[in-house]
């Protein structure tokens, strides 16, 4: 149980380094860190982060409901809130690692840049805001400054200059969107009926 509490003093304070002073954590503190040490600390924080936002979602709920009176005691929301912060806490390492590599196979293909640890290590400290989605303006300044996390520590650690971390960044949510608008074309024509 000590080892637990160790971890986690030492996981808050490391979390808080990087998100209140992330110049200095990725200059000073950034040191190379085992691939299992990164996967703990992405573990962690993916919990930290489904379990906040879980109960922020179901005391915003709250609120929300005594403030206009609709509100249900045990309703399907509490339910819903609870299967997706399970669903993204189990699955989410998995595909953290996944993105991790896609943004790595840009890093090599644009930049040849080598060392999938020195990409997983920003990778995961960046997921730190996550805490705070659950906030409903918050949200988008958490996201943003997630990505600027990732930047700054892709910059720091590969020895990029910061517009070009911000490319590698930028590049899979591109073709993700350009991909998204296809097949919504490719929906609407087909729904259309206007077929050759």
């Amino acid at each position: 149980m000590e080892d637990i509490k160790d971890w986690l003093r030492v996981w808050f304070k490391r979390s808080k380094k990087v998100l209140i002073h992330p110049k200095e954590f990725y200059s000073k503190d950034i040191e190379e860190k085992s691939t299992e040490y990164l996967i703990k600390f992405g573990f962690t924080t993916l919990f930290a982060l489904y379990l906040i936002n879980c109960i922020g979602a179901i005391i915003l709920y709250l609120i929300y409901g005594n403030i206009t009176g609709n509100i249900e005691p045990f309703g399907i929301f509490y339910l819903q809130e609870l299967g997706k912060s399970l669903y993204g806490f189990i699955t989410g390492i998995p595909v953290l690692l996944f993105y991790c590599f896609v943004y790595h196979a840009i890093l090599y293909i644009f930049f040849k840049k080598r060392g999938f640890k020195k990409t997983l290590e920003p990778f995961i400290y960046s997921f730190t805001p996550g805490i705070f989605l659950f906030i409903p303006v918050l949200n988008i300044f958490a996201l943003l400054y997630s990505f600027y996390l990732f930047a700054k520590g892709l910059e720091k650690i590969h020895d990029l200059k910061f517009y070009k971390a911000v490319i590698v960044i930028a590049v899979p949510w591109v073709i993700y969107i350009i991909v998204i608008i296809l097949l919504i074309i490719g929906a609407a024509w087909a729904l259309s009926g206007l077929y050759f």
